[in-house]
């Protein structure tokens, strides 16, 4: 599966934008070695992880809900959206590529143990932790964990990890993601469309315009941190959607 690798310098259309895609030496990359500290040697194989890709994607096994050769389970814990008295939106659990975004960055799920759809390596084995705590990306915000350092500060749902199944993954301390855009903007004289060709080409077609996670961040390009389709400075790409 070492082939996977080429996919990332793959150009690529998704949502009708053409995209270079790199994540090696980014913090999406969790090989031995990458820019995400290395977060594979966090895990054991019968053989050495050496794939960049599969932590997101395989080529074969994928999930056919997903698409894009997804290799990930969806978060199995209910989401508790953002919510406003001033929001005219209507936001309900992450979708589609915001949904994606959370098989990662919901505070609970594991980057490799128990959620990857096609294990790497040679025989697809099963993925372990060798430590039970710091699988999971945001675990460095509690303590007696063995990432207490503030290297994977990257969570969303806020839920300690390991404390299920009762609890909401937790997201109203967050901006809203999977609402249709056209209808809220219709009802919301505070929001418009962006003017920046990359922004309103994410947010798709006239009349099926959704804003989701992948909207403000291009996860395969990390030239603006973290992630971002376009410079925030002084609130740029804020003020691309909101009046104020």
């Amino acid at each position: 599966m070492t082939y996977i690798v080429t996919v990332c310098y793959l150009v690529v259309l998704m949502s009708g934008i053409s995209e270079a895609l790199s994540i090696v030496h980014s913090k999406h990359d969790f090989s031995p070695g990458g820019g995400g500290s290395g977060f594979a040697g966090n895990f054991k194989t019968s053989s050495t992880i050496t794939e960049i890709c599969v932590f997101c994607h395989t080529p074969h096994n994928g999930s056919s809900a997903m698409g894009v050769l997804w290799n990930r389970t969806n978060p199995a814990n209910p989401f508790d959206p953002y919510t406003s008295s001033t929001l005219n939106a209507v936001v309900g659990a992450p979708t589609g590529k915001s949904l994606m975004c959370m098989s990662c960055h919901d505070g609970i799920t594991s980057i490799a143990v128990n959620t990857l759809l096609n294990a790497p390596g040679s025989g697809n084995p099963t993925v372990s932790a060798y430590s039970t705590a710091g699988d999971q990306l945001g675990d460095v915000y509690y303590l007696g964990n063995i990432f207490t350092d503030g290297g994977w500060d990257a969570n969303i749902g806020e839920l300690v990890p390991g404390d299920l199944p009762s609890k909401l993954i937790n997201m109203k301390n967050d901006h809203p993601v999977s609402f249709n855009f056209d209808a809220a903007m219709a009802a919301d004289s505070g929001i418009k469309l962006p003017n920046n060709a990359e922004l309103l080409g994410r947010l798709g077609i006239a009349g099926n315009r959704r804003l989701e996670c992948s909207t403000c961040h291009n996860v395969h390009d990390p030239a603006i941190e973290p992630f971002l389709v376009m410079s925030n400075d002084n609130s740029a790409m804020c003020l691309q959607c909101h009046n104020k």
